[in-house]
């Protein structure tokens, strides 16, 4: 939480889904963190586009199961890292938050 807060300060922390995902996929990412059971199903037409979260019916070919897997494999791939946390420790972050690397 204190790199967060210093992560703040500096403007370099994202908060909420979809600007942790812009962020990811454009290779911005150093920290990301996520509380354990936060899942987001959705789609997109294509990887670096904003996710819109799915409800139903899916669609076959656009849908993502989980697109918090998907913005792990992008920060770890970029040489950043992933944390976990306690649901609840990341409410005022919207449950998900990425610190920039610049």
């Amino acid at each position: 939480m204190r790199r967060l807060d210093e992560a703040e300060s500096n403007n370099r922390l994202v908060v909420g889904f979809n600007k942790v995902w812009d962020e990811a996929v454009h290779h911005h990412g150093i920290l990301f963190v996520v509380e354990k059971d936060y899942r987001y199903s959705g789609y997109s037409a294509s990887k670096e586009e904003i996710v819109s979260q799915y409800i139903a019916p899916f669609a076959r070919y656009s849908y993502i199961k989980d697109a918090v897997d998907d913005i792990i494999e992008k920060v770890l791939e970029n040489g950043g890292d992933v944390e976990f946390v306690d649901k609840g420790v990341l409410k005022n972050y919207g449950r998900i938050a990425l610190i920039k690397n610049f």
